[in-house]
């Protein structure tokens, strides 16, 4: 009986061992993306810079696309019991992230010469990095943490190392980028050595094939969710104004730290609350994160809702101003926005697909009606109430959904 009870307390250190390095590593897969972004703006003219930025979106897009097809799938199906070849689902990720990559290169022949350099980069981003993530998800699957953080850390640190003085030299964003993508060829082949691995496309598409229905449903919740806050965006910068949109955003992005924190506790969460879904621990792992969304966004918006003006003009300049009254919205659109990804994870957890997709369309649909239907008597104060409302909606909904199955 000592020694079960041993057993048991060396399997929960273990288990909380995994989930702090499963959440060091989308902390430091996400400090690889910003540390990215923030340099190349040093590096660059502002011109230089809004070029980055359009190709970037498109590279973000494909990347994340690419993750809901083959990451969560992955996560979803092959947490329990690992029975997808490492070179599978390689191979599934090369070839769902060459049209991307392809597409970007074809766009940058008609971008002008100073600037082609910069797409072309990231068109070549655009492969490696979807299939250096595929490692990454594998290793998280097979309930190896160490290893994705070991493989992120490959990448980032010493890009980071390199980039920084090539930034502070105003070398341009093309050299940073360059940077950026050599680190992730690096880790690339070290991931494949560890795995024994290489890619290989047709088993890809036999192993997607197994699991197209899951695969296809994250994929278009993740495209209808992107389509609708992008679509959003642009109808309410005619009918608000720059300097409204920008107020938008501008509290937005004060409360953006949770995206990542939200992100990295789901997905670090699903694998592990799929082994233990059978036993005791589950409602205990529940609970745990929880109450870890709810501390981050009580915490984080609670800094958010005592930030001076001082402040806040350090962080956003003249924006400020505008975003100052928008910041108890936000807050309580990530507020909702916990219990959101609360349900998210349960369904996945359980592998509720049509649930998911119901709850993440309905939340598409309304992002998009809301905050302009709002925004019209109301203006910047109302669209930003029309996001919160869109996201308590979908939540509201993904708890009747959760009810309602005999699965969960």
């Amino acid at each position: 009986m000592f020694r079960a009870g041993r057993r048991l307390n060396e399997g929960g250190r273990v288990a909380v061992r995994s989930r702090f390095l499963s959440i060091a590593d989308q902390g430091v897969n996400s400090v690889s993306n910003f540390a990215l972004v923030a340099l190349a703006a040093v590096a660059s003219t502002p011109v230089e810079f809004g070029q980055f930025s359009i190709a970037y979106a498109f590279f973000l897009f494909f990347l994340g696309a690419g993750r809901a097809l083959v990451g969560e799938t992955l996560l979803v199906r092959e947490s329990r019991q690992m029975t997808a070849a490492p070179g599978a689902v390689m191979g599934a990720a090369l070839t769902f992230a060459l049209p991307g990559g392809v597409l970007l290169g074809v766009i940058a022949l008609f971008i002008p010469d100073p600037f082609r350099v910069v797409w072309f980069a990231l068109a070549v981003a655009a492969v490696v990095a979807p299939v250096q993530d595929a490692l990454r998800f594998i290793a998280l699957a097979e309930g190896r943490s160490d290893r994705a953080l070991l493989l992120d850390a490959i990448w980032t640190v010493p890009a980071i190392a390199a980039m920084i003085p090539l930034a502070w030299a105003g070398v341009g964003a093309a050299w940073i980028v360059a940077v950026w993508l050599g680190g992730a060829v690096v880790s690339l082949l070290v991931g494949a050595l560890l795995s024994r691995a290489v890619p290989r496309p047709w088993q890809g598409m036999r192993w997607l094939g197994g699991h197209r229905s899951s695969a296809v449903r994250y994929v278009l919740e993740f495209s209808s969710l992107n389509a609708s806050t992008l679509l959003v965006w642009v109808l309410l910068a005619p009918l608000l104004g720059a300097a409204a949109v920008g107020a938008l955003r501008g509290a937005q992005l004060l409360m953006s730290p949770l995206n990542t924190v939200f992100a990295s506790l789901r997905i670090a969460m699903i694998p592990e609350l799929i082994r233990v879904a059978d036993s005791p621990r589950y409602r205990r792992r529940l609970w745990e994160l929880a109450g870890i969304l709810s501390v981050a966004v009580v915490l984080w918006g609670g800094a958010v809702l005592i930030i001076d003006g001082g402040i806040g003009r350090l962080i956003l300049g003249a924006t400020w101003d505008g975003a100052e009254p928008l910041r108890g919205a936000f807050v309580a659109q990530y507020i909702a926005l916990a219990g959101y990804t609360l349900l998210l994870t349960m369904f996945r957890v359980h592998a509720l697909d049509r649930a998911s997709s119901r709850m993440r369309g309905l939340l598409a649909v309304a992002t998009l009606a809301l905050p302009l239907a709002l925004a019209v008597p109301a203006g910047a104060i109302g669209a930003a109430w029309g996001f919160t409302a869109a996201v308590a909606l979908a939540s509201v909904a993904g708890i009747v959904l959760l009810v309602r199955s005999p699965r969960a």
